[in-house]
């Protein structure tokens, strides 16, 4: 494997609800290659988007807890830095397009503000210049009339075009790794094809290394190089895309591909839902967390988690029956 952009070893983000403690992450690790692309892929609630805002320093500490072995960004522990520094590190070397661009951009503030305030407050330059430069991402995420548009307020813009002005200050300091969450949500399918070829487009032209957080095994194909798939808080299985789509090992990996609709499937194949519901972080079951939704179940399931197998560099599975 090439050079390591992002290296996270046995991760954890809790929070104390009600004298109980929900363990929205329970021990993941994952790692990224520079250039490269990682789907961390799941189920709402399976703790995609917890991973990243645990190694971000996004979690509210209380009634959070983040800890860890260790979370390297280019070879620096982001989970030992000091606040000063992740908060430089965030917009400008680490970039997040989050899920919803209608409430993560500033209903009072134009476009132009928000935008020039990320290259003000990490490049330094003056609102001039960076008003220049905001006009010229704009151009480049696909915002027509950027001369226009970038005076008007988010609501004035469709979601589509909110999501591209999320994409442009994610990309403004050109950063060395950009985390997409849920870029594609709540978007008509049309829609969602631009902004997945936007990201690849702009991520070869910059270099950058990107993590796609998604539910979506569909945004997934032809998006991705590496596949990570998170149940209950950890990751159940790991590969290239290629060996997760030719040959998912675990049950739910095999579930969540069955349950996706295929145009090469005949004509009166059934999509297979994965029966249930996925576990209360606060009372997980003993042993694997997806026994009590699994058609392979065996008693040793119950008894403890399945230790993980590496079948191979970067390939690993967590499963008893696998």
């Amino acid at each position: 494997m090439s050079e390591l952009i992002l290296e996270v070893k046995d991760l954890h983000v809790h929070y104390a609800v009600e004298g109980a403690v929900s363990k929205a992450v329970d021990g993941v690790s994952i790692s990224l290659p520079k250039g490269k692309t990682l789907a961390v892929v799941g189920e709402s609630g399976s703790g995609k988007s917890q991973t990243m805002y645990g190694i971000l320093g996004l979690v509210p500490q209380p009634p959070g807890k983040v800890f860890g072995e260790a979370a390297l960004f280019d070879g620096e522990d982001l989970l030992r830095v000091s606040e000063k520094k992740l908060r430089q590190l965030r917009g400008d070397r680490i970039a997040m397009i989050f899920q919803d661009p209608m409430t993560a951009l500033n209903p009072f503030l134009t476009v132009e503000r928000q935008l020039t305030e990320v290259l003000e407050s990490h490049k330094g330059i003056s609102r001039k210049a960076a008003r220049a430069e905001a006009l010229e991402m704009l151009r480049r995420v696909g915002i027509p009339d950027p001369e226009r548009r970038i005076d008007q307020h988010p609501h004035q813009f469709s979601g589509g075009m909110r999501q591209r002005v999320m994409i442009a200050m994610a990309l403004l300091c050109r950063p060395a790794l950009l985390v997409a969450d849920e870029p594609t949500t709540a978007l008509d399918v049309t829609i969602q094809a631009q902004i997945l070829e936007l990201l690849r487009n702009l991520q070869t032209e910059l270099g950058s290394s990107m993590i796609l957080i998604t539910h979506d095994l569909g945004v997934v194909a032809g998006n991705a190089d590496y596949v990570a798939v998170m149940y209950a808080g950890r990751v159940v299985e790991r590969g290239t895309a290629d060996q997760i789509f030719e040959a998912p090992l675990h049950p739910y990996t095999q579930g969540l591909l069955a349950s996706v609709p295929r145009l090469d499937a005949a004509q009166k194949e059934q999509l297979v839902p994965i029966p249930g519901q996925p576990p209360d972080p606060t009372q997980l079951p003993s042993g694997c967390p997806f026994r009590t939704r699994c058609s392979k179940a065996e008693d040793r399931c119950a008894a403890a988690y399945p230790e993980v197998r590496r079948l191979g560099e970067g390939r690993e599975v967590a499963c008893w029956v696998a």
